[in-house]
């Protein structure tokens, strides 16, 4: 088992607290997550998260459906009943969500924009090193870009999230400098932001904490994923990627 892999069982979740559990030794842990080991190992050495930490069947409220990342501590937290049923691009989105590790926006738009960027930057990862992500008997939520404005509406980030995963998939390919550019985007976030008028303005400005020479792409890719209507004054530039030196 990889060094750097920590799973544990037992564990609570209370509130934003996650408590470890019992740690299992090698023999244990490795039968039940050799998919996500062959997924991480498959991961060029500068996208591949040196730590990973495993939490199985949490104690949580309100329970984990089947797997997601815990963003206080950047842990993936998954259910057994649900492992057989992971395929290695589940794995390699989870995995996207443990580089993604910096701060996020905290208003209620910026918040639910750059989470539906997050996800679809996370889809577009699976999809640069194993193809498409599929996701058999994944119930998502709203769909609608009008729930990015309605608090008392239920948000699942997912839906849009995979509308941009398609978006970049279609305009740009498994392009690799583009999603090194968004991952370091999310990596470099300081937190900024707070009221915004539109979601072309969130994208902007969440845009700044980009490196300078990847804004423009990054901004380009995001802007063509909004409907016109929500661009406003936002044109998206038809940008040609430059591979990376």
């Amino acid at each position: 088992m990889p060094a750097g892999l920590n799973v544990y069982e037992e564990s609570r979740l209370e509130g934003l607290v996650l408590q470890p559990g019992r740690r299992l030794g090698p023999d244990e842990a490795l039968p039940l997550l050799r998919p996500l080991v062959e997924a991480w190992a498959s991961l060029p050495p500068a996208l591949r998260p040196p730590q990973v930490v495993v939490h199985l069947d949490p104690q949580a409220t309100p329970p984990i459906d089947r797997v997601e990342v815990h963003r206080p501590s950047g842990s993936i937290l998954v259910m057994r009943r649900a492992i057989p049923e992971l395929a290695r691009g589940i794995w390699l989105h989870e995995l996207a969500h443990v580089l993604m590790s910096g701060p996020r926006p905290t208003g209620s738009l910026d918040s639910r924009l750059i989470a539906a960027v997050e996800e679809g930057v996370a889809d577009y990862f699976a999809r640069v090193w194993s193809g498409p992500v599929e996701r058999p008997g994944f119930v998502g939520g709203s769909v609608g870009w009008e729930a990015l404005a309605l608090p008392a509406l239920r948000f699942d980030p997912h839906p849009l999230g995979e509308r941009l995963d398609r978006h970049l998939a279609d305009h740009y390919g498994a392009s690799e400098p583009l999603l090194l550019d968004l991952i370091d985007c999310f990596r470099g976030r300081r937190g900024e932001g707070g009221i915004q008028s539109s979601p072309a303005t969130v994208l902007d400005t969440w845009a700044l904490g980009c490196a300078p020479e990847a804004r423009v792409r990054v901004r380009a890719a995001l802007q063509g994923w909004l409907p016109a209507e929500l661009r406003g004054e936002h044109e998206a530039p038809q940008t040609v990627l430059e591979a990376r030196p």
